[in-house]
C-alpha cells in the first residue's frame, strides 16, 4: 500500500496552497470579486489597496484542531494573546540610513545598527495557553508560556520550566539582549564571507544583500520553493478557474464591521488544469517510481473523489472607518476516503487504510488598534548577559 499512501501526499500541497494564500480572490495587481456585486467589489478592492498593519494593537488568536484517525485520534487547542507597539520613526530611520549607503561604505557595524534599529523599534508580548490540549496541559498545570520583546531585549518567564524541573532558582522573567546575539553572530563572519557577498551584489546597493539571501542558491530558500510555488499558483489563477471551485460573498455586517467570506470546494480544485499539474509534479517528485500501468490522470481523479465534501472557508472582518482588518476565521474541514484512490491505482485496501477526517479552525481578532501605548514587563524582569549565558552552556 505504499503507492496508496504516496497518492495521499499531494493533499499536503493542496492544503499549503490555501493555508498560505488566505483569500484566494485577492491578487497582487487586482481583486477578483466573483459573486460580489459591483458596489461590494469596489469596497473590497479599496480595502485591499489601502490595507496596512496597525502601529500598535492587542490581539487574540485561537488555533484548534481535531484529527479523527482510526486508533490514533488527536485534538489540540492553543490560545495566543498579546500585543505589540511599533516606533515607526525609529524603524524608518534605521532602514533609510542603511539604504542610503553604497556597497563600498557598508561595514559590519552598519549591519548591526540596521538590525538593532529594526528590532528595537518593535515591542511585543505573547502569552501561549495550551491548557485545553490534554497532552500538553499536564506539563503546564494551567500556566501560560509568557514571552516579551522590549527595547531589543527578548524575555521569557521561566517559572513554568522552574516548576517542571523543581529548581526554584530558575523562576522569574529573564531576558537576553538581541543586540549582543547579533554582534556575536557577526563576529564569526570572515573577510572571505564578505567577498562572497560582494560577488553577489554587483549593483552597489547594500539592500541587495537581502535579495541575495532570498535567491535561488540559498539552501534555506530552496527548502521552501516547491511549497511556495504551489501557493503562488493559487494566487495566479484566473477568474474562470477560481469560480469553478470557489465562491466569494459579502455576509451581513457584524457589530459595524463588514464581512467577506471565501469558500473553497476542495474536490472541485482538482479539475483545474494548473492545479492538476502541481499535483502531478508533486507525485512524480516524491522519490519513488510509479508503475507504468498507473494512469496519473485517473489517480488525480481518485484523489478528488476521496476528498469529496471537504471545504476551506476564510472569513474576513474589516472596520470601514480605519480600513483595518479587525479579524479573520480560517476553517479547514477535510475528509479523506482512500477507497477511490485505491480503485484508481488498482490496489486493495489494507486494514489500516480507513477514511480519516480532520478539521482545523483559526480565529484571529484585534483590539485596542493604535491604542496600545507600551508593553509593560513584569516586576523583577532581569537581563542576563549573553556571553555569561554562553559560558554557562
Amino acid at each position: 500500500m505504499k503507492l496508496l499512501r504516496k497518492a495521499l501526499l499531494p493533499l499536503a500541497v493542496l492544503v499549503l496552497i490555501f493555508s498560505m494564500t488566505g483569500n484566494s480572490m485577492a491578487q497582487t495587481d487586482e481583486v477578483i470579486c466573483l459573486d460580489l456585486g459591483e458596489e461590494d467589489c469596489t469596497l473590497y478592492t479599496e480595502l485591499q489597496t489601502q490595507y496596512q498593519n496597525p502601529v500598535s494593537t492587542a490581539f487574540n488568536m485561537n488555533v484548534a484542531g481535531n484529527f479523527d484517525i482510526p486508533d490514533q485520534p488527536f485534538m489540540f487547542n492553543v490560545n495566543l494573546s498579546g500585543a505589540y507597539t511599533t516606533d515607526v520613526d525609529a524603524y524608518n530611520t534605521a532602514v533609510d540610513t542603511f539604504g542610503a549607503l553604497t556597497l563600498g561604505e557598508v561595514s559590519l557595524n552598519d549591519v548591526v545598527t540596521l538590525l538593532s534599529g529594526v528590532v528595537s523599534s518593535w515591542d511585543s508580548e505573547l502569552f501561549i495557553d495550551v491548557s485545553d490540549t490534554p497532552e500538553l496541559a499536564m506539563f503546564t498545570d494551567g500556566e501560560t508560556i509568557d514571552l516579551y520583546i522590549v527595547d531589543g531585549v527578548a524575555y521569557a518567564d521561566l517559572t513554568l520550566i522552574s516548576n517542571l524541573m523543581g529548581d526554584p532558582s530558575m523562576a522569574g522573567v529573564f531576558g537576553i539582549d538581541t543586540f549582543e546575539i547579533i554582534e556575536f553572530g557577526l563576529n564569526s563572519v570572515t573577510m572571505a564571507d564578505l567577498a562572497a557577498m560582494g560577488d553577489g551584489m554587483d549593483s552597489g546597493d547594500p539592500m541587495a544583500f537581502f535579495d541575495m539571501m532570498n535567491g535561488e542558491d540559498n539552501p534555506f530558500t530552496q527548502g521552501f520553493q516547491q511549497g511556495f510555488a504551489g501557493a503562488a499558483m493559487g494566487e495566479q489563477l484566473g477568474e474562470e478557474e477560481l469560480a469553478s471551485f470557489a465562491s466569494f460573498v459579502r455576509l451581513a455586517d457584524e457589530d459595524g464591521l463588514v464581512v467577506f467570506e471565501t469558500t473553497v470546494d476542495v474536490d472541485a480544485v482538482f479539475a483545474v488544469p494548473a492545479i492538476r499539474d502541481i499535483m502531478l509534479t508533486s507525485i512524480e517528485q516524491q522519490g519513488q517510481e510509479i508503475p507504468e500501468d498507473v494512469d496519473l490522470e485517473a489517480l488525480i481523479d481518485g484523489i478528488a473523489a476521496g476528498v469529496d465534501g471537504s471545504t476551506v472557508v476564510v472569513t474576513e472582518r474589516y472596520d470601514l472607518e480605519t480600513g483595518y482588518l479587525v479579524g479573520f476565521d480560517f476553517v479547514m474541514d477535510f475528509t479523506v476516503d482512500p477507497a477511490p484512490i485505491a480503485e484508481a491505482i488498482g490496489e486493495e485496501l489494507g486494514e489500516d487504510d480507513q477514511p480519516i477526517s480532520f478539521d482545523i479552525a483559526v480565529t484571529f481578532e484585534r483590539s485596542d488598534i493604535n491604542a496600545v501605548d507600551a508593553i509593560e514587563l513584569p516586576e523583577g524582569a532581569t537581563i542576563v548577559p549573553f556571553m555569561e549565558l554562553m559560558g554557562g552552556m
